[in-house]
């Protein structure tokens, strides 16, 4: 029997200036899932977990970019296309 594990959401809002470097990334918390439900069409949705578990499952336009090859030119590459969009980084890990 597979065992099931709660996703972790973490929303990371921006300050929004000249300069989008991942340095500029404020106020990360830990969010439920109704208040991601309230956010998924305005947010950019990254899905942490491995290739595998990514394949297998994930939420509908969730981009893939593994924690453990994440830099912050990813999350620079993603402002840049929507700079004013919240971005919402989810993982089966524990918190």
């Amino acid at each position: 029997m597979s065992r099931l594990y709660p996703l972790y959401l973490i929303l990371f809002f921006f300050l929004v200036g000249g300069n989008l470097r991942a340095e500029t990334y404020t106020n990360p918390r830990h969010i439920n899932t109704s208040e991601f439900a309230s956010l998924y069409d305005h947010a950019i949705v990254v899905d942490s977990r491995s290739r595998l578990e990514y394949d297998v499952l994930h939420i509908k336009n969730a981009v893939h970019i593994p924690a453990g090859t994440m830099v912050g030119e990813d999350l620079d590459r993603l402002l840049e296309q929507s700079p004013h969009r919240p971005i919402v980084f989810y993982c089966n890990g524990a918190n």
